[in-house]
């Protein structure tokens, strides 16, 4: 990723960094916005790499049954 395209969202300040959330496409983020996406829906994989990660898996299969069970509501 080139520089300047990283510093249009990737952001620091003394003591901390962030993403502009705004300007970055995140299946992660669209679901938690209530948005389930079609072509890929939640598989159980994330992060599978790092072990902290393990412990948000079913916290986000529970905000996708919440997603889809709103959906079904509609």
């Amino acid at each position: 990723m080139r520089r300047r395209a990283r510093r249009a969202f990737f952001q620091t300040r003394r003591g901390l960094c962030y993403i502009e959330r705004d300007k970055v496409y995140c299946d992660y983020y669209k679901l938690l916005e209530g948005e389930i996406l079609p072509k890929s829906p939640f598989t159980g994989e994330y992060l599978f790499e790092y072990s902290w990660a393990e412990e948000r898996v079913p916290e986000i299969w529970e905000i996708q049954e919440l997603v889809e069970k709103q959906r079904g509501e509609d």
